[in-house]
């Protein structure tokens, strides 16, 4: 038994470095021409998702992901939430929206709400003698905290937005690369259509890899953030290590959507 399950890993392996040694021959001339910045293991399992899975199966897995993440949010506050409205639902279903971006306006609005139809008891003067000294100033200068519930809502929305900007600047390149790859097949008739494609890889990617450092940059430097603020008041941070491994994960699974979108076109 224990021969047969070797000999059979044996073939299973055997079939995956022919299949990975058959792409890197197929795709070679434009592995050549990439920015190697770009090869990371998180542009590996995007790049290995997009090759393996189906559009269809790709985008499942992303709204799994993100309904687990904003279920796992909803535990997490403190507030009660109502439920979504049927245009939410539509968002949600056609994917214009995320459920954790639609939760994340929830939240805040909730929050809000709450905190507009309560007294303002958040701030507090405290009745000291009069010293003049830093101390005694800063003991009784009004303080007005955000709660964790509010905190959570304001770096997913900001998040969001980072990886809104990030696919804008992302779809902008590939217009320009479509349109410059055109012009330099037209200024040199006698190269192929493939070479112009590398041509044009050799001339984005490291522009490519600039975005890309940049988008992650910012969301570490959010995540990072937003820990530090539940930190400050004292807050459960159990939520930032979902919130970061969900945010990678789904930047992932866009870039596969990205390379799905274009794998029929850089073959044509």
């Amino acid at each position: 038994m224990k021969k047969k399950l070797l000999i059979g890993l044996g073939a299973f392996y055997t079939l995956l470095i022919a299949a990975v040694v058959a792409v890197v021959i197929y795709f070679w001339s434009y592995i050549g021409a990439v920015d190697w910045s770009l090869v990371n293991m998180g542009n590996i399992r995007a790049l290995y998702q997009g090759l393996t899975e189906s559009p269809e199966v790709t985008q499942e897995k992303k709204k799994a992901m993100d309904s687990k993440r904003s279920e796992e949010i909803r535990n997490y506050v403190s507030v009660d939430l109502r439920e979504y409205t049927d245009e939410e639902k539509r968002q949600i279903e056609s994917g214009e929206k995320t459920e954790t971006e639609i939760l994340a306006q929830i939240i805040t609005e909730t929050v809000e709400k709450e905190e507009s139809e309560k007294p303002d008891t958040d701030t507090e003067i405290v009745d000291k003698p009069v010293q003049n000294t830093d101390t005694e100033n800063k003991e009784n200068t009004p303080t007005n905290k955000e709660s964790a519930d509010k905190i959570v809502a304001r770096h997913v929305s900001a998040l969001y937005s980072i990886q809104g900007e990030f696919e804008g600047r992302v779809a902008s390149l590939v217009s320009s690369a479509k349109n410059w790859v055109a012009a330099y097949k037209k200024a040199n008739p006698g190269i192929t259509w493939r070479d112009a494609k590398v041509a044009g890889v050799q001339h984005f990617s490291a522009t490519a890899s600039s975005i890309e450092s940049e988008c992650y940059a910012r969301v570490d430097a959010q995540i990072a953030q937003l820990e530090a603020d539940l930190v400050a008041i004292g807050a459960d941070t159990s939520i930032v290590a979902t919130i970061k491994a969900t945010a990678y994960s789904e930047m992932e699974s866009r870039k596969a959507q990205f390379g799905q979108e274009g794998y029929s076109k850089v073959n044509k």
